[in-house]
C-alpha cells in the first residue's frame, strides 16, 4: 500500500490511542499490532478514494478568497469546487477532500478548530453518507456508517470514559441490537 500523507498519519494516530490499536484481538485474533492497524487504515482509506475517483476536465486555481471570506484552493469545474481541494473558512474549520458541484462529495476530511471534532470518510451532497470515521475533543470515536449526515447503520462508538458499544445506530443514537462493554460493566452486555 502507498505510504500515508502527514495528514492521514496524524489522524491515524489520534484514532488508534483511542483503543481501536491493541496488541491482539482476544475476541477476534485479528493482529492489531501498530504496523497492521496502520496497513489497515491505509487501505481503507485508498479503497475510499478509489471508489470516489472524479472525472472531467478540471481548472486547478490557486488560493481563491470567496465572498462569505473562506479561502479555496484546488480544482473548478464550470465555476464550481469540482475535484480535489482544501477550503478554509473564516472560523478555522478546514475540509480538504473531493468536491462536486460546490459540495463536499467523495471522499474528504473536515476537521473543526472551535469544536476539536474530525471526521474522515465519506460525503455525498454536503453531508456524511457511507463509511467514516469521527473523533471528538473528548477522546470519544465513531467508526461506522452514516447516510444523510447521522450515524446510521452498523458502528462503533467508543466513549471518553472507555466504554465500547458496538452494534446498530439509528439517527445518531444507539438503537437496535449491539453489545456494550468497557469500564463500567464487569462483562458485556448484550443491548436489545
Amino acid at each position: 500500500p502507498k505510504t500515508p500523507k502527514p495528514r492521514q498519519i496524524d489522524f491515524y494516530n489520534n484514532y488508534y490511542k483511542m483503543g481501536f490499536g491493541c496488541s491482539s484481538c482476544s475476541t477476534c485474533g485479528e493482529d492489531r499490532t501498530m504496523e497492521a492497524n496502520l496497513r489497515r487504515f491505509t487501505d481503507k482509506v485508498e479503497k475510499w478514494k478509489a471508489a470516489t475517483k472524479m472525472e472531467g476536465q478540471f481548472e486547478t486555481k490557486e488560493e481563491q478568497t470567496l465572498k462569505d471570506g473562506s479561502k479555496y484552493t484546488g480544482q473548478w469545474l464550470k465555476d464550481k469546487k469540482h475535484g480535489e481541494g482544501k477550503l478554509v473558512y473564516k472560523n478555522g474549520d478546514v475540509y480538504e477532500g473531493q468536491f462536486k458541484d460546490d459540495k463536499f462529495d467523495g471522499f474528504g476530511v473536515y476537521t473543526s478548530k472551535f469544536e476539536g471534532n474530525t471526521y474522515e470518510g465519506l460525503w455525498k451532497n454536503g453531508v456524511h453518507k457511507g463509511e467514516g470515521v469521527e473523533v471528538w475533543k473528548d477522546g470519544s470515536t465513531y467508526e461506522g456508517t452514516y447516510d444523510n449526515g447521522d450515524r446510521t447503520g452498523k458502528g462503533k462508538f467508543t466513549f471518553a470514559d472507555g466504554s465500547t458499544y458496538e452494534g446498530d445506530f439509528k439517527r445518531n443514537k444507539l438503537e437496535g441490537q449491539g453489545t456494550k462493554w468497557g469500564p463500567k460493566y464487569r462483562t458485556k452486555k448484550l443491548l436489545e
